[in-house]
């Protein structure tokens, strides 16, 4: 936030941009309610802007983001006005909201937020004890953008779990759950079930459908946790799975599962991902420059996308939506001489589905790029590092702006401890990135070191473009 607010003041951006991230840096609390008490206040003092607008909303430990992402660009291309809620923003903040699969404007950003913090000042007059966190002033503001530009349906992004999730006061057409993982286990719970239960909650009585991705396919019990959610809200539940992983049987039918299948894998950056999708109304083949691991959440995009919309797709309009999408962050090749990449692997499942992309653009490990690694303290570092670690040949370990990073001096330490071997160090990205400068690197550990480096990436051209 501190880096952002002082770009924006010396590169002379909007002013109600400025005072946005004035707002935010100054005043807004880190941290996550349990309830949602305070943003349904804030919302109410705002005229209830969520029900402007149908919804559709997507929650997972994994995948999340890139299914919202397709998705979104595909209703877009089959003509509903649509708009994309996602978090966190990898160089500015205001990224966070997309309009007809533009980024926000600074000024329309800008002024939302100053609209959601003039009704939180009124809420907190009324309610001293209750303060908007930034998630939840955000979301607030978003909603009412999405207002103002008189949105046919949005794309919700569940920030953390779902249960008290800011976005979660707004009831979908459609409920999404991608996967399910240890993550955020100190906030949703120590076992897969028990953040199965906090991601279901977003299962709700009147939806259209529920679509449930390839990851949550993890344990019987998992699976059965979320179907029997949904049998109780009596709302119609759809599964994503990849042919060959699954058999049909009572609650896993024909008529309720789009299955997928890798043609053609793409053999490099700039290759092409084939897929076969077969949809709960079509059939379609789907082509996107994109890495493995992307394949289920192009089909899951779409499963949620013929539940929205109760029909078939446009082929055609499909795969032109879909070739326009952008994934930022995931797999994104900064440049190709010396190659420099990022991705956003952030827990021990999503690093594991980055490798498999990996081993297809650099099978042979002495070859690869070297590793720059950055975590956050509550995510399980050591899973982490044991598996990526282990498949490049230099590890270099830095520290990312976030306040809930892990110390360079700790990172360092556990990869010492899990793989023995000494990494370079870099006490924070800039300096990493004057030391990589002419190397080939791969960033990867967490959303936030992905956006750092993209950032300092922006700046310098930026610059070099003055």
């Amino acid at each position: 936030m501190e880096h952002e607010l002082f770009y924006a003041k010396a590169h002379g951006l909007s002013q109600d941009y400025i005072e946005a991230l004035e707002i935010m840096h100054s005043y807004v609390k880190p941290g996550m309610h349990i309830g949602l008490e305070n943003i349904q206040s804030l919302t109410e003092v705002m005229g209830n802007p969520q029900d402007a607008f149908e919804g559709i909303q997507i929650a997972g430990t994994n995948g999340k983001s890139s299914t919202s992402r397709f998705c979104a660009a595909i209703l877009q291309g089959l003509g509903k006005k649509t708009g994309l809620y996602t978090s966190p923003e990898l160089v500015e903040m205001r990224e966070r909201a997309e309009v007809e699969t533009k980024v926000s404007s600074y000024e329309d950003f800008g002024n939302a937020i100053k609209k959601a913090y003039q009704a939180d000042l009124s809420v907190r007059e009324q309610y001293p004890e209750r303060w908007s966190s930034m998630f939840e002033l955000i979301t607030a503001a978003v909603f009412e953008l999405f207002k103002e530009k008189k949105l046919d349906v949005s794309v919700l992004e569940v920030g953390l779990g779902g249960r008290w999730d800011a976005t979660s006061i707004k009831k979908p057409e459609v409920a999404c759950i991608s996967g399910i993982g240890l993550d955020h286990t100190g906030i949703l719970g120590d076992t897969l079930e028990e953040i199965a239960q906090e991601k279901a909650a977003i299962i709700k009585a009147g939806e259209k459908g529920v679509v449930f991705g390839t990851g949550t396919a993890v344990s019987p019990s998992v699976q059965n946790l979320l179907i029997d959610k949904a049998k109780a809200e009596k709302v119609p539940f759809y599964f994503v799975r990849e042919k060959g992983s699954f058999v049909y049987g009572d609650d896993i039918r024909k008529d309720n599962t789009v299955s997928f299948e890798i043609v053609k894998k793409a053999d490099g950056v700039s290759q092409e991902l084939h897929l076969e999708v077969d949809g709960l109304f079509a059939s379609y083949t789907v082509r996107k420059i994109a890495p493995r691991y992307q394949a289920q959440n192009l089909a899951c995009a779409i499963a949620i996308c013929e539940v929205y919309l109760a029909s078939a797709l446009d082929q055609a309009k499909l795969q032109e939506a879909l070739e326009n999408a952008p994934t930022p962050g995931r797999f994104q090749v900064l440049q190709k001489s010396p190659f420099q990449m990022i991705d956003a692997c952030h827990n021990p499942q999503s690093v594991h589905n980055f490798l498999q992309s990996l081993e297809e653009l650099f099978p042979d490990k002495q070859s690869r790029p070297e590793l720059l690694l950055g975590i956050l303290a509550d995510k399980d570092s050591r899973g982490i590092i044991r598996q990526l670690c282990a498949e490049f040949p230099q590890v270099s370990v830095t520290q990312t702006s976030s306040y809930r990073s892990l110390s360079y001096e700790e990172i360092a330490k556990q990869v010492e401890d899990e793989c023995n071997l000494t990494p370079t160090i870099y006490k924070d990205v800039a300096e990493a990135l004057v030391g990589l400068k002419d190397k080939p690197f791969i960033a990867c550990g967490s959303i936030t070191l992905s956006g750092d480096v993209a950032r300092l990436y922006h700046e310098s051209l930026v610059q070099s473009q003055a």
